[in-house]
């Protein structure tokens, strides 16, 4: 049991970790949008690349920050209900809904996306916009690769709820 708090442990910490590399992708969008606007209406000057730049990192950082979010309970929970349960209701919520929720989600989204992002690849899709980033594809595989650490975090709460249902979870929460 003690090997599966492990590997529990392991993921959070990869998924925590992709988090707070992600958050340095809101400063390059808020410093790129700035900057685009100050050359635009002072100067009279655009990058079509540019303004792709923090269009492409606020979608990457909004949607990688999935998995980090659900990780930190940042995400939409009926909490007056959830929050009424005990440790074992709230393990049980956690299993059924990660186990029936959120892996057929995360599958049907993949499965579903895999087709118009592996159709963008083919074509080497570029930008609409004159002068904008080349690589469309490169940014579609985001609807496909967001569902990595969603799923990878549904992977640890399904090992911590069945060790929390068995009584041998590590977990600080359910310790008290």
């Amino acid at each position: 049991m003690n090997r599966l708090a492990t590997i529990a442990d392991r993921i959070d910490r990869s998924v925590d970790l992709l988090g707070h590399a992600l958050s340095w992708l809101i400063g390059l969008t808020v410093v790129t949008c700035a900057a685009v606007a100050v050359l635009r209406y002072t100067l009279g000057v655009g990058w079509g690349w540019m303004q792709d730049l923090y269009l492409w990192a606020n979608a990457v950082a909004f949607m990688m920050a999935a998995g980090p979010a659900f990780l930190l309970g940042r995400h939409v929970r009926v909490d007056f209900l959830y929050g009424a349960f005990s440790l074992r209701g709230k393990a049980r919520v956690d299993l059924y809904g990660t186990l029936f929720l959120l892996f057929p989600t995360v599958i049907a989204i993949a499965w579903l996306c895999y087709p118009y992002v592996l159709d963008s690849w083919k074509r080497w899709e570029g930008t609409l916009n004159v002068g904008g980033m080349p690589g469309v594809y490169l940014i579609k595989s985001v609807l496909v690769l967001f569902c990595i650490p969603l799923a990878a975090h549904g992977v640890s709460m399904v090992i911590r709820s069945y060790l929390s249902l068995h009584g041998t979870s590590n977990d600080k929460e359910n310790d008290q």
